[in-house]
């Protein structure tokens, strides 16, 4: 061809125009690939619809943040397969789906095996367990402090989890938001006894208001467990939990699965208003003066008074009860007492010294001790 001097300005002006669009569409096709290319790289760890996979970079770029979401973070294998993946897909889902739920988002965290070193340090930075896979961890707005998930894998059980968390109420399945009100009066009772037979009057008054019969079973339900936690104590609420957990492992109608887990999801409300972390073996009195202690723990020498009372009256209690509120009444009276001799700081450094004792070689028993410990210590926090 000529050269291009040779050719009318025009011309060459078309020709350069048109190289110059040719390679800046080039440019736009190459940066839609690299960010494809980045894209598939990112869902080809978790391939779970609504989750974010999060690295080493990322995490705290999102994570913690007071200006960010809730984010429920799971720690799993890299290249996670099979049923357990399958829930953690649905949880996502259904996380999209639940109202209340815009502010929090579903992150999971791929973590090498192998001679592969990736995400490692963030495993071992939050103290997960590979033999824990999938281990789901809670971080609410501006803490990177994570909430610890114990229950197991199912999408179920890892959103009534979230529900008993989170400040703002969410509409689980066979929930009724009044009720589950009512259960925050009910468990935060300073006389029980006196005032157990004013809030049954008012739960009736609930029902009757009700005109949808599902609903007015649903309340049903609610009455009951007041009666029976009223009754026995707020280890029912862990014991019912529990039995609930395991029928649902066996063969069941439909109709009947689906009830238990509504019931579950009632079981849920309790253990949110029982105490700080949410976890089964909570007591919610106990949780009351752990908060309380704390409190008056700051005023130092004005406090002390304070301090001793509650101390007592936790002593006293533990001395009453039986069995695993017992184990756990006795876990609260231990902190109180130890933080009464070394301070606050003995809160922070005690689940250090915990967390590293798991790692180590003990025994099962003795590990879920440990995890019971590290369970109630939010309530001091």
């Amino acid at each position: 061809p000529p050269p291009a001097s040779s050719l009318p300005s025009s011309s060459s002006s078309f020709l350069l125009r048109s190289i110059e669009d040719a390679m800046g569409t080039f440019a736009k096709l190459v940066a839609v690939c690299v960010a494809v290319g980045c894209l598939c790289s990112v869902a080809h760890g978790s391939d779970a619809k609504g989750a974010l996979e999060l690295d080493e970079v990322t995490f705290d770029k999102l994570v913690g943040s007071p200006e960010n979401f809730d984010v429920l973070v799971k720690f799993d294998q890299q290249y996670p397969y099979g049923p357990k993946q399958d829930e953690f897909k649905e949880l996502a889902k259904r996380i999209g789906e639940t109202e209340g739920l815009d502010g929090l988002l579903v992150a999971s965290v791929g973590v090498g095996e192998g001679v592969s070193t990736r995400n490692a340090d963030l495993r071992a930075r939050f103290e997960v367990d590979a033999a824990d896979y999938p281990a789901y961890r809670l971080f609410l707005s501006g803490s990177q402090m994570p909430i610890v998930h114990y229950g197991n894998y199912t999408a179920t059980d890892v959103l009534r989890f979230v529900k008993s968390q989170l400040p703002t109420h969410i509409a689980l399945p066979g929930c009724l938001p009044n009720f589950d009100h009512l259960l925050r009066i009910f468990l935060r009772l300073d006389n029980p006894s006196e005032d157990h037979p004013k809030v049954f009057e008012e739960a009736q008054e609930l029902k009757s208001a009700l005109t949808d019969e599902e609903e007015q079973k649903t309340a049903d339900i609610y009455i009951h467990f007041l009666e029976r936690v009223a009754a026995e104590g707020e280890a029912y609420i862990s014991q019912e939990t529990k039995r609930l957990e395991g029928l649902l492992q066996g063969p069941l109608a439909e109709n009947l699965r689906e009830q238990m887990n509504h019931k579950l999801n009632i079981l849920a409300a309790f253990a949110r208003y029982r105490c700080a972390s949410g976890h089964p073996a909570c007591l919610a009195a106990f949780d009351e003066w752990a908060a309380q202690f704390m409190a008056a723990l700051a005023r130092e020498e004005e406090g002390a008074a304070l301090r001793s009372e509650i101390s007592t009256a936790a002593a006293e209690k533990a001395a009453t009860l039986s069995g695993d509120e017992k184990t756990s009444a006795d876990i609260y009276v231990h902190i109180m007492k130890k933080v009464a001799e070394k301070g606050a700081g003995f809160v922070a450094t005690e689940q250090v010294r915990l967390r590293r004792l798991l790692e180590s070689r003990v025994s099962d028993s003795k590990k879920a001790f440990i995890r019971l410990k590290l369970a109630l210590f939010p309530s001091f926090q």
